[in-house]
């Protein structure tokens, strides 16, 4: 991944307009052939101040992009460009996921965040065209993640990420166990803009302020976690006292002597 230059009338030169197309040819001239997923950044993120002016317009490949290198595809050279930021773009090479998987990223929490499924064994994201409540459902129901109806972002609410964005207008149904089981557009049919990639918070089916133990040996001891916004939470150990301890465990019912109270996730941290 970086600045992507080519080498014109001996000048290096980057890029103010670059095409999936060709940034797919780019990537086999750079020797990553195995797959036609491409990432391309307009953000400056790899060097902002890298030059933003180019020695020639664009390229132009063919649709079918059979190309392997960049010389055998169509330059627009006959002025100069300029852009804010040169282009960057994102090569894969590798398998490192397994067909279908999906997961949530950059979320504050572990049931939230930047939608993320394996397409042909490399992670990438979902635009958020079409992406609704129901989409994001299966992704929570495959997770194993929250019961109740899920909460959609839209617009990278949670970063871009820099993977491929392989999937758009989503048509699940809610009956699939699987992304991969519903309706889809796949990568190189459609375009997104990388300010469009969907996210979503999965909801646990709790009632507001419910507390609960988890992880103790027996029903009376364990960690605290508190129902807030649809989601179990745990509470920080700092300034958590046995009279917080004492509403807890009036709360649940158990005990009314004084409780013995355990920092430093005695009990385990959890995954909420």
């Amino acid at each position: 991944e970086g600045v992507l230059e080519y080498c014109y009338k001996g000048l290096w030169s980057t890029f103010c307009s670059l095409g999936e197309r060709e940034a797919i040819v780019a990537c086999r001239q750079l020797g990553y052939v195995q797959y036609d997923f491409v990432s391309i950044f307009t953000d400056g993120r790899f060097n902002p101040d890298a030059s933003n002016t180019s020695y020639f317009e664009n390229f132009t490949c063919s649709e079918s992009h059979t190309e392997f290198s960049l010389r055998e595809c169509n330059i627009v050279d006959s002025c100069q460009s300029y852009c804010q930021n040169a282009i960057g773009i994102r090569c894969f090479d590798f398998a490192n996921c397994e067909e279908g998987d999906v997961r949530v990223m950059d979320g504050d929490i572990t049931q939230g965040g930047r939608v993320e499924v394996c397409a042909n064994n490399i992670w990438g994201s979902i635009c958020s065209d079409g992406f609704d409540f129901t989409d994001a459902y299966v992704v929570c129901k495959e997770l194993g993640l929250g019961e109740s109806e899920p909460t959609v972002y839209t617009d990278s609410h949670f970063g871009d990420g820099n993977v491929p964005i392989v999937y758009s207008n989503m048509g699940c149904r809610g009956y699939e166990n699987t992304v991969l089981e519903c309706t889809k557009q796949e990568f190189g049919t459609f375009t997104c803009s990388r300010d469009k990639v969907a996210g979503a918070v999965c909801q646990d089916a709790c009632e507001e302020g419910t507390t609960r133990l988890v992880g103790g040996r027996e029903d009376t001891e364990g960690r605290i976690e508190v129902c807030v916004n649809n989601i179990w939470g745990s509470i920080c150990g700092d300034g958590f006292d046995f009279t917080d301890a004492y509403v807890v465990c009036k709360e649940l019912g158990l005990g009314v002597s004084e409780p013995t109270v355990y920092t430093n996730s005695y009990f385990g941290d959890g995954n909420v």
